[in-house]
């Protein structure tokens, strides 16, 4: 049998410690950022300091466990947050878009992130922006964001190009 927790949910990711992770939009303004229990359904802890009114974007947890969130808040900010266990990230990145895609990880702790016309690589330890394009072409990263390859590129493809990245 279902629950409902909310109106509107991410795609959900599933941490090797059976949680669950989602971020979860329910009556405007409330929503955030949650983490069930794979079991029963219970919420183990969530950050509802965001409005997530964006909550179709799925977190990304890396080997480690540690978890990775965009949420959205009023005034059309978004920030990028790194959690380990708890509801207290570690570190939050304020974003410069709305119109963003779900983050990529890769093994050797980089995030990869697309908005509408730029694609940024973000140090996953320190929330740091290491790399950024920016497409001065009409471009739309976000709606087709791309896949890293085994030679660690990024092939991205947008509404009229593709590139591909590399270290």
């Amino acid at each position: 049998m279902g629950k409902k927790l909310g109106f509107s949910y991410s795609s959900l990711a599933l941490g090797a410690d059976n949680l669950l992770y989602l971020n979860l939009e329910k009556v405007w303004p409330e929503g955030g950022f949650y983490v069930l229990d794979s079991l029963d359904g219970s919420i183990v802890w969530s950050d509802e300091k965001g409005a997530n009114s964006h909550s179709s974007l799925s977190p990304a947890i890396d080997s480690a466990g540690k978890v990775y969130n965009i949420s959205f808040f009023y005034g059309g900010i978004a920030k990028l947050s790194s959690y380990n266990s708890t509801s207290t990230p570690d570190w939050t990145l304020e974003l410069g878009s709305t119109t963003l895609s779900s983050p990529i990880l890769t093994s050797d702790n980089k995030i990869y992130l697309a908005d509408q016309k730029m694609i940024e690589i973000i140090d996953a330890e320190e929330g740091k922006v290491i790399f950024s394009f920016f497409s001065l072409a009409d471009d739309y990263f976000y709606l087709f964001f791309g896949a890293l390859g085994s030679d660690r590129n990024l092939y991205v493809a947008s509404n009229s190009r593709l590139y591909a990245f590399s270290d």
